[in-house]
């Protein structure tokens, strides 16, 4: 298993491409209560997520989901999204991708962790390095965190 810390999040990667043919990856993640992922929509492939322990909103297009324990959600390809750990605890959940590639952003842009808990951070993340690796995933990262898809809307 490999683990990375990835923005404040702390993913394992769990079943990469390289064991599925391409075909899916498996992460395991936790993240800070108040994280959120920057907007962001995925050119190649659908990401799934699954809530072990936590709360979970997730805003996929127009939709607004909260997902407790037990829930899941299907966010498809060429659909912008973003999610933010709206819990008072840590979330820790798992997410899948089909086809297989996200773990390689992970891999590209996270810090392989050093110690096996939520990273501490010093200072915002390098958001230019994550826009130019994510890029080269099939990613396009469109606004910070805390942006929501509605704000893609004109007036």
């Amino acid at each position: 298993m490999e683990s990375y810390w990835f923005f404040d999040q702390l993913i394992d990667v769990l079943v990469g491409g390289e064991h599925t043919g391409g075909s899916y990856s498996l992460c395991e993640f936790w993240a800070p209560s108040g994280s959120q992922t920057p907007l962001h929509v995925h050119k190649h492939l659908d990401e799934g997520w699954y809530v072990v322990e936590g709360e979970q909103t997730i805003w996929v297009g127009d939709d607004v989901h909260v997902l407790g324990p037990g829930d899941c959600l299907l966010g498809p390809r060429g659909v912008p999204h973003t999610f933010a750990v709206t819990g008072p605890t840590e979330l820790h959940g798992l997410v899948t991708m089909l086809p297989a590639g996200f773990e390689d952003f992970v891999r590209s842009f996270g810090t392989h962790a050093s110690e096996h808990r939520v990273p501490v951070l010093d200072g915002p993340p390098d958001i230019a390095r994550a826009a130019q690796l994510a890029a080269e995933h099939g990613i396009e990262l469109l606004g910070p965190p805390g942006m929501t898809p509605d704000a893609l809307k004109s007036p």
